[in-house]
């Protein structure tokens, strides 16, 4: 067997700090503690490696952790947990070095080292207590700030007989075995078998004589059943043999039965941020496991998912909330939706103070005729302060009110000079002041004060229905603006002022450092930028604030400044229009593990302290109006949905050029099954691309590993020089591919990962076939 040699390993790796955002991959949305147990469980598959390099130990990857490798180059999206797999050979050595070799705090198990598992495959976690939940200084530190368990899955691969009978004989005697535990354990009951051979004493005095062992019948009588089963599944030692087997599945499933030609390569392979062994012939080897593995078979269940759940809920009832994010406070909800309720906007309530000085001004007029000079005089102060008032708001919250602050002055002025003079009168009549003597000087025609009243309100709405309105988009970074894209198109007639700010965001380390990240990427050139220190948000009000961030402090990953958070940009603006950054899919019906995912994301404070709410696709407002009447009551449910509305936008698609351009990959796993017959089908697939000529643009994928194979990789390497030569060609490494795939058109090559995320594209994809051998 090859050793992988990449310099590269999983137990070197360090994760960037961005690696911990929440994010949204083929359209299923992951939260930030799901990225940190993923992290979590890569660092114990790194130390699991250490260990293995130490004494010569071979791993692969597996199952549902192969697939996502190939697949998606990493987890599958609405995965969360890591699978290897061992010979038995290597299996059995690692259990026995892994106690004195993995970190102290670390504990291996599997069924001949823990005296209560039941499981028939070997674990690694990172905690030899297993206790489900640590958040201890040094636990979350070493666990990428992961509280819960964390551990890796070691299913141990076992030789199958040549000789079928035996093999048969085996397979039986683990059915008996299998039968004898479910009695034990009560998942069948004697009375339910109606032969002889199904009751307990039968089967033990079978499992004797077939295994020539002695099974004592007492409470640890199923434990003696389940060691008697690992010996029977590695009792054939013959390393040589042409198949092995995960025998669990194997003996109960009938399936899991593999050639050992596919494990006789070992290949690194792209897994999230770092690398991972991988079965050279894996291709082959996730054919028998899956079919079509390029078909996405999602579950509808939630199975357990998240893997956390369980002590997440622990940690809930014990902390009164969601430990590690927002939860939602009902009777803050309700003081906060009553505070909007009874606020109204800048213009509304201008207009409404400036109609009520006209009404008071009116009054005051009758109380004079009917001698109530005093009662007249309050009403001509409180006037007074509405109008200074009045003054204030549109100083606060409007730009270029100068004339009409100036027109309120004056105003006020002439109330004082009203409300002194009244004072010192006995009363007046319509025509004005009773006293002649004063009148002159003092006198004010109380109908001269109506007039002005109703020219000021005349002012005030024409200032306000013709004042520069203001909208602020607050994006945190380039990568993210697509989300606002379409709103900022839609209001771009609407407003006079229009600012997209892009505002400061910090990513938490591992450590939980705070730690400024930089602008990522460029917006649009059409775009007016702002400096987010050059505006000064406290002076002036806007009329609507936009924005995409939905936590406030409430996330262990990353965060805006304070200032930025939606409880208080409500005092700066009339209306907070949230546009969520992350853009998941709606998920199918029946699709728990989406939804369920969904609700983290969705249980978050901008959705008490935003106006207005908008996603992009109904299926996503009836999840979301679901989950927030869930958390408010029923009685509730109208609100959310007025609040949130849909606006789907069409998805641009950018061209780079008028030719169509293929994307050719072909990947190691084809070398290793098919040799040279694999170098001549990609020489005739070739001759193929050149006679098209100009009609097609084309990139050839290179693998750095087929140059290192003995065989073939002196072909490949004159193959990839032949490329390079031809007008129009390009050869770029596989990690540069992903820059190509916007421009694609179509895909030719193995299948996995491009040929995944063209798929996901709408794109043709053709997975390259046996050549004719």
């Amino acid at each position: 067997m090859n050793k992988a040699s990449s310099p590269q390993f999983i137990s070197d790796n360090n994760f960037p700090i961005s690696y911990f955002e929440e994010e949204v991959r083929e359209g299923f949305y992951i939260p930030t503690m799901m990225k940190r147990y993923w992290a979590g469980q890569i660092k114990v598959l790194g130390e699991i490696d250490r260990v293995c390099r130490k004494h010569d130990i071979q791993w692969f990857a597996t199952y549902g952790t192969l697939l996502g490798a190939v697949r998606h180059g990493g987890y599958i999206p609405w995965d969360d947990d890591l699978d290897i797999c061992m010979m038995r050979k290597d299996y059995d050595r690692f259990f026995e070095v892994a106690v004195r070799d993995l970190p102290e705090e670390y504990s291996a198990i599997n069924v001949k080292y823990e005296q209560y598992l039941t499981n028939m495959i070997g674990r690694v976690l990172n905690n030899y207590k297993l206790k489900v939940v640590d958040y201890s200084e040094g636990h979350m530190r070493a666990s990428c700030e992961c509280p819960y368990l964390l551990g890796v899955d070691i299913f141990p691969m076992d030789n199958i007989y040549e000789d079928e009978n035996k093999e048969q004989d085996r397979v039986r005697r683990l059915h008996d075995i299998s039968l004898a535990i479910d009695i034990i354990k009560k998942n069948v009951s004697e009375s339910d078998i109606p032969d002889m051979e199904g009751t307990l004493a039968f089967l033990l005095d079978l499992i004797e004589r077939d295994n020539n062992v002695k099974i004592n019948i007492n409470e640890n009588t199923e434990r003696e059943l389940l060691l008697l089963s690992d010996r029977i599944y590695s009792e054939y030692e013959n390393d040589d043999s042409a198949e092995v087997a995960l025998m669990p599945l194997w003996a109960g499933f009938n399936c899991n039965r593999f050639p050992r030609a596919l494990f006789r390569d070992c290949v690194k392979i792209p897994f999230e941020n770092t690398e991972i062994n991988a079965p050279g012939r894996y291709d082959e080897l996730l054919r028998l496991a899956y079919g079509d593995y390029m078909v996405i078979h999602r579950g509808s269940g939630l199975h357990g998912y998240p893997v956390y759940g369980t002590p997440e809920n622990m940690l809930r009832e014990r902390m009164g909330g969601n430990p590690y994010r927002y939860t939602f406070d009902k009777d803050e909800y309700i003081r906060i939706k009553n505070e909007k309720n009874n606020r109204k906007n800048t213009d509304d309530h201008c207009m409404d103070m400036v109609y009520s000085i006209m009404e008071a001004i009116r009054s005051v007029k009758t109380l004079i005729q009917n001698n109530m000079a005093s009662y007249a005089g309050q009403l001509l102060e409180a006037c007074q302060n509405l109008a200074i008032s009045i003054g204030t708001l549109l100083e606060e919250r409007t730009y270029g009110s100068e004339a009409v602050v100036k027109e309120l002055e004056i105003f006020c002025e002439e109330l004082y000079v009203c409300h002194e003079d009244l004072a010192e009168m006995d009363g007046f009549d319509e025509s004005g002041y009773q006293d002649e003597d004063r009148q002159s000087s003092k006198g004010i025609k109380i109908n001269d004060l109506i007039d002005h009243t109703e020219n000021l309100i005349g002012q005030i709405k024409e200032f306000l229905d013709n004042r520069r309105k203001r909208i602020l988009f607050l994006p945190c970074t380039a990568r993210w603006w697509d989300s606002m894209r379409g709103y900022y198109n839609l209001e771009s007639s609407e407003y006079d002022d229009i600012h997209v700010i892009p505002i400061p965001y910090y990513i938490k380390d591992e450590n939980g450092n705070a730690v400024r990240i930089d602008q990522a990427g460029s917006f649009p050139e059409d775009i007016r930028m702002t400096d987010v220190n050059e505006y000064d948000f406290t002076n002036g009000y806007e009329d609507e604030i936009v924005v995409q961030i939905p936590y406030d402090e409430h996330n262990t990953a990353f965060r805006v400044p304070d200032f930025f958070f939606s409880k208080n940009l409500v005092r700066y603006t009339d209306k907070i229009t949230y546009i969520p950054y992350l853009d998941a899919d709606t998920p199918k019906e029946g699709d728990a593990r989406a939804i369920k995912s969904l609700e983290s994301f969705i249980e978050q404070p901008v959705m008490i302290y935003a106006d207005s709410i908008i996603l992009d696709s109904d299926g996503l407002k009836t999840i979301y109006v679901d989950k927030l009447t869930e958390l408010s009551g029923e009685e509730e449910r109208s609100f959310w949905e007025k609040k949130i509305t849909v606006d789907e936008q069409p998805a641009d698609r950018n061209r780079l050029g008028n030719d169509k351009l293929l994307m050719h990959y072909v990947d190691i796993s084809y070398f290793l099954q098919y040799g040279n017959a694999a170098i001549e089908k990609l020489r005739r697939n070739l001759n193929c691309f050149y006679e098209a000529g100009k009609k097609l643009s084309y990139v050839f994928v290179s693998d750095r590993r087929i140059s290192d194979l003995h065989e073939v990789g002196a072909a490949y390497s004159d193959i990839l020089n032949e490329v390079k030569e031809k007008q129009g060609y390009n050869v770029i490494s596989i990690e540069e591919a992903d820059k190509y795939l916007k421009e694609a058109d179509a895909y030719y090559g193995s299948a996995g990962v491009l040929a995944h995320k063209l798929r996901l594209k709408g794109k043709p994809v053709m997975v390259i076939g046996a050549p004719d051998i």
